[in-house]
């Protein structure tokens, strides 16, 4: 049986308060822990919150502390709340391998999270154009927006940056005046498409498409997660 290297995944969010993030980033955790195709890291301070939500799962946790960089030394794919890009380099010691997948708030909710964009009422949302929207985020950012402009520019020249939902998309482009693609599923599946056209055909060439032997696999794989 051939072993398989675990994808390595480390969540950036070290908090002593419950919060959104935290939440999902605990929930992700545990669920891909399960997993043994993934070998999964949380930064969090000593008495983070998120330790005692996952003291019973296969997660290592990695201290943080404000005052102190915390040293990455493994190759891995860091997860992290965008906003959390900016002063990064005084966070983390990163090793030039890691890769970042930044998690970017639906920009209705991250008015709601920033100090001005609390004193709104939800139901002025409904009525904002994404010009507005826009223009309201990047005051809300403040001397926070430069930088992570900048951030999110060299990503982007690196072919780093894609969104799956074009509403976030477009609030991020007129944002920060950027031309972030959208999400390229076509090259994204052209990695797998032998494949996947092999799982494909073998379905056409069964002849059994409701039930049968690959629903069978795929309920015994997604048992075993």
């Amino acid at each position: 049986m051939k072993m398989i290297d675990p994808q390595v995944i480390t969540f950036f969010c070290p908090s002593k308060v419950m919060g959104g993030i935290v939440t999902l980033f605990s929930r992700l955790s545990k669920f891909l822990s399960r997993n043994p195709e993934y070998q999964i890291y949380y930064i969090d301070y000593p008495d983070g919150v998120a330790r005692g939500l996952l003291q019973n799962e296969n997660v290592t946790f990695i201290d943080y502390y404000s005052n102190i960089q915390t040293k990455i030394e493994f190759n891995t794919t860091i997860v992290m709340y965008f906003l959390d890009i900016v002063g990064l380099q005084n966070k983390l010691d990163t090793i030039d391998s890691n890769k970042f997948l930044l998690w970017f708030l639906h920009p209705h909710a991250a008015l709601f999270t920033l100090p001005l964009g609390r004193l709104m009422s939800p139901s002025l949302y409904t009525d904002l154009s994404t010009d507005r929207v826009a223009s309201l985020l990047e005051n809300l950012y403040g001397d926070k927006w430069e930088e992570i402009k900048q951030v999110l520019e060299r990503l982007n020249e690196q072919q780093a940056l894609a969104f799956m939902d074009s509403i976030n998309l477009t609030y991020q482009q007129k944002t920060f005046k950027a031309n972030i693609p959208f999400l390229d599923l076509k090259a994204i599946n052209s990695r797998h498409k032998a494949e996947i056209q092999e799982a494909i055909s073998g379905v056409i060439d069964s002849g059994w498409y409701i039930l049968g032997e690959a629903v069978k696999q795929f309920e015994e794989a997604r048992e075993r997660v």
